[in-house]
């Protein structure tokens, strides 16, 4: 949920200064396995969750607790770099930081809901971090929604990937779905296979809504969104895949991307990178 994107520097810094950069492909294809699950509860402005967890294909079940929407940005350090440091460097408005990778998360649930987000966490340290920012441009990382976590290494880590049924794959500038989405419970893999960050957010639009007047309340956020968003991926970086589940009912939907464009600082969305889809 990078909803500022279009007219807030700080995001567009951090995510076109090389801090999701370079990164290896996640998710093998393979049988379906149980994966391990990690239980991250977000409120004003915190989040609870392990401080460790074995490496594997791990299930990242965020629960919102509110009242602002929050979602869960995984970030893999490199080597000799650290959790502290990441909050200090952002905190100051440094960006331009090529030990940290983004590899997704589940992003926001409607307020006292739930989303989730599978992916294969290798050993390491991480941060989870919250970058919403709503009326007061702050993003919830410096409020305090930040932890760290250590990814440790298993004996037989659980790599392949869950049993799927859609694939979404991003790149610049749109979502390629197959087969079309319909109605029900549905395990989606999506990957990036663009060269730019991309993140996927699922909204179930009002009545008569279109996603351009969707994208469109994003930009300002002013008053009860008209728009729910019902979860999907944080940002990933090239390469990278996540997997959701979710439960569509019918009516209309938007996808979109509001990372912005490492060439001009655009969210992606305003370059197109929104679809609009009929579940039926």
């Amino acid at each position: 949920m990078f909803r500022r994107c279009d007219g807030f520097g700080w995001i567009a810094a951090l995510l076109c200064a090389g801090l999701i950069a370079g990164c290896s492909r996640a998710g093998a294809e393979g049988s379906a396995a149980s994966p391990q699950e990690l239980i991250v509860t977000a409120a004003d402005f915190h989040f609870r969750a392990p401080k460790t967890v074995p490496a594997g294909l791990t299930r990242i079940r965020l629960h919102n607790e509110g009242p602002q929407p929050h979602h869960v940005q995984l970030v893999r350090l490199a080597p000799g770099h650290t959790y502290a440091e990441l909050v200090r460097e952002l905190s100051a408005g440094n960006f331009k930081l090529s030990w940290a990778t983004f590899v997704g998360g589940p992003e926001a649930p409607p307020v006292h809901g739930t989303t989730e987000a599978t992916l294969l966490l290798e050993p390491g340290e991480y941060a989870m971090i919250c970058l919403v920012s709503l009326g007061d441009h702050v993003p919830h990382f410096a409020k305090g929604m930040a932890l760290p976590l250590t990814v440790t290494a298993a004996v037989r880590p659980t790599t392949a990937e869950p049993t799927v049924d859609v694939r979404i794959a991003l790149n610049e500038y749109g979502f390629d779905i197959a087969p079309e989405i319909s109605a029900g419970r549905h395990t989606i893999r999506v990957e990036n296979v663009g060269t730019q960050p991309h993140h996927l957010d699922f909204v179930r639009l009002g009545p008569g809504r279109t996603a351009a007047q969707a994208l469109d309340w994003f930009r300002e956020m002013k008053g009860t969104p008209p728009d729910v968003s019902v979860g999907g991926t944080t940002a990933l970086a090239p390469g990278i895949v996540n997997y959701v589940t979710l439960d569509f009912v019918r009516g209309d939907y938007a996808l979109i991307c509001f990372v912005p464009d490492s060439k001009d600082g655009r969210s992606h969305a305003r370059h197109g990178m929104l679809r609009q889809l009929s579940v039926q």
